[in-house]
């Protein structure tokens, strides 16, 4: 899973700059028709996402690491 996580979190730097490139810095407000809002809250859902299998991950190994040591 580290490998996968590597791969997302390259995408992710990738993903900034197209959007920061494409769409431009982001709004003060949010106004949901606006299309770089939008960009950008795509943005936070990945980047949340990634964070959630990040943490998934070191509790998994933290859990496997402990059922080991309790054998």
């Amino acid at each position: 899973m580290k490998r996968e996580i590597k791969k997302l979190k390259e995408f992710r730097k990738w993903f900034d700059k197209y959007i920061l490139r494409n769409f431009g810095k982001k709004c003060s407000d949010f106004v949901w028709s606006c299309p770089v809002c939008r960009a950008y809250f795509a943005k936070e859902i990945f980047d949340d996402l990634i964070e959630d299998l990040i943490e998934t991950e070191n509790w998994s190994r933290k859990q496997k690491i402990k059922s080991k040591s309790g054998r």
